[in-house]
């Protein structure tokens, strides 16, 4: 958008001044074609030289020139080379860097009102013609100052728009950040890591609640580990009290599954507290919009907007993760359209598919009931992240999402959704990998695209919980296709348990 306010600064501000010279030659060609009729008329050579006196003065007037009726030369007062087609009307044109403005020199005749002879009005009659040539190098000096002044102020505005975005950005972000690398670090067993406490509020109150945490789990462990030890000497040195330490180590398993339970249970109370400020920045950016901003300043609120929905989304997606681990996740089974339902999670994934000139084609088979028992939101949640997967990874080409019902019992609907991609492919090799929690096909991957890796775990979890499946086909080079099978209750059964329960 700078840009091209800054491309129109300059061509309105090269079109103005082009347009001021026109008005001024033409105007000065008008006045001296006015005062010159007698001149020309006489063909007096020193008055005509005294009219162009004032004119030839001016730095960029080069030449004044006067014509008879004939277009015969009377008087000029220098020597430049042009062409001169005479026009009964004021002209002007550029010929070998010189504006030449032409205007006829008209007899203002005499009236005579008691003649018959000239009772009826006479066309005026073209006496000659007045040629002003002004060089173009005074404008064109001032359109190089313009341009170069609309860059200068271009340069340090966006300089100064990207200075300030990096300084709001690293301050929001970095405390996060740390905050979910802790969180990665603890899950993978450092429970020694600690969060540096360099935030305020809230996520100041985060910083030192994850420590705190921290401390208690790691002590528990240690102490676990410390009883461990304890109970294994005790059973080397003597077999009488195996019985005993046997039993004590029961108990130290439980305490540390105990643990690890704790610690799954952090990880959920923790995207819970990490989406807390989250959703403040996204609201009260939200709020901020709809004030009155500069641009630099909507472009700061569209990238803060923009990042915490991408951080917003991984922590969306660890919570489900942490929930599916526990078994915490339960479906409803509520009336809705299945084809709605896909056609909305399109519809989110849409903007991004236009963004990189993908084209999104949506199937459906004419055999899909209007209405069905289940559960929409997390039908909604496997489709948006196989679409959003397959726009990720086709850079050209399309996206081709089905949907079709498959031979099934009266009492279950099966519905099969396919997401059929040209993108860029996976090895037979690495596909064994994809449904692996935090892992994608390669590290080059990560590097490349980003994603937390959970997407489909998460989606096959949740095939698994609408007790359906998924499968997957595909080359190098030659596109990915996944398909989903999942069991819904037809709508005559959602009907029947609604009367039965009323």
């Amino acid at each position: 958008m700078t840009l091209i306010l800054a491309g129109y600064f300059i061509s309105t501000r090269i079109a103005d001044n082009e347009t001021a010279l026109i008005e001024r030659g033409a105007t000065m060609s008008r006045l001296m074609a006015a005062a010159a009729e007698f001149g020309i008329i006489s063909e007096l050579t020193p008055q005509l030289k005294a009219l162009s006196k004032g004119p030839i003065q001016e730095s960029d007037v080069k030449d004044v020139i006067f014509l008879n009726a004939t277009g015969q030369l009377i008087y000029r007062s220098t020597d430049i080379d042009f062409q001169f087609i005479p026009r009964p009307t004021p002209t002007y044109n550029r010929q070998n860097g010189y504006w030449l403005f032409a205007t006829p020199v008209m007899a203002t005749g005499i009236l005579i009102d008691d003649s018959r002879e000239y009772s009826e009005p006479q066309a005026p009659e073209i006496l000659g013609w007045v040629v002003i040539a002004i060089s173009s190098e005074s404008m064109r000096e001032r359109q190089l100052d313009i341009i170069i002044n609309t860059l200068i102020l271009l340069l340090i505005g966006i300089l100064v728009t990207f200075i300030v975005a990096a300084r709001v950005g690293h301050t929001l972000t970095d405390p996060i950040i740390d905050l979910t690398e802790l969180v990665g670090k603890l899950q993978q067993g450092q429970l020694s890591a600690r969060a540096t406490e360099q935030s305020d509020a809230e996520i100041g109150s985060l910083e030192r609640g994850i420590n705190l945490l921290a401390e208690r789990v790691q002590a528990s462990n240690q102490l676990l580990e410390s009883q461990v030890d304890k109970a294994t000497q005790r059973l080397r040195k003597t077999m009488q009290y195996l019985e005993t330490q046997n039993h004590a180590l029961h108990k130290a398993r439980e305490r540390a599954d105990q643990a690890n339970m704790a610690k799954d249970e952090f990880l959920a109370r923790m995207s819970h507290e990490l989406r807390t400020p989250l959703t403040s920045v996204l609201g009260f950016t939200g709020l901020l919009k709809q004030t009155d901003l500069s641009y630099e300043q909507q472009e700061h609120c569209r990238i803060i907007s923009q990042t915490s929905t991408m951080l917003l989304a991984i922590i969306d997606d660890i919570l489900d993760f942490a929930k599916l681990q526990s078994n915490a996740i339960h479906l409803e089974s509520i009336p809705f359209n299945p084809e709605e339902c896909i056609h909305s999670a399109i519809e989110m994934q849409a903007q991004s598919a236009a963004t990189k000139g993908l084209e999104l084609i949506y199937q459906v088979s004419n055999d899909i009931p209007p209405v069905v028992l289940g559960d929409p939101m997390r039908l909604r949640q496997v489709a948006t992240n196989l679409i959003g997967n397959a726009i990720k990874f086709t850079e050209h080409g399309h996206v081709i999402v089905s949907l079709k019902r498959l031979e099934s019992e009266e009492d279950a609907v099966r519905i099969e959704l396919t997401v059929q991609d040209s993108g860029i492919g996976i090895n037979p090799e690495q596909q064994a990998h994809l449904f692996s929690a935090f892992s994608q096909a390669d590290s080059s991957i990560t590097r490349r695209f980003g994603g937390s890796g959970l997407g489909l775990v998460i989606v096959r979890k949740l095939l698994e919980l609408m007790e359906g499946e998924i499968r997957l086909n595909s080359m190098p080079g030659q596109g990915t296709e996944f398909i989903c099978t999942l069991n819904c209750l037809p709508a005559a059964s959602a009907l029947t348990g609604s009367a039965a329960h009323s």
